[in-house]
């Protein structure tokens, strides 16, 4: 992305970064806040579990109340002046 990392990290977590096909957002960004990303016929919620400025960002991700709670890992890494943001989602039990 061509924006510094501290830039791409204050929009992951702004509830005003939305963009298609997202609608709106509702976030928290503390650790224990709530994240929420309302689509046109889906969503979906997670909780911040650690949230540090120049740190991987983790939280929980479940869509559309699925049942399937999972982890989302982002990292976000200068290269040059923009910025690499590399996301693991990871804790999969179904297909």
């Amino acid at each position: 992305m061509p924006f510094p990392p501290d830039q791409v990290f204050a929009a992951w977590i702004s509830s005003n970064a939305v963009r298609p096909p997202a609608k709106r957002m509702q976030i928290e960004p503390v650790v224990g806040g709530r994240h929420r990303l309302f689509m046109v016929g889906a969503s979906n919620e997670g909780i911040f579990a650690e949230i540090v400025k120049n740190r991987p960002l983790r939280h929980s991700w479940e869509w559309s109340r699925d049942g399937e709670v999972t982890e989302i890992t982002v990292r976000f890494e200068p290269k040059g002046e923009s910025t690499v943001a590399t996301l693991l989602h990871a804790g999969f039990t179904s297909a």
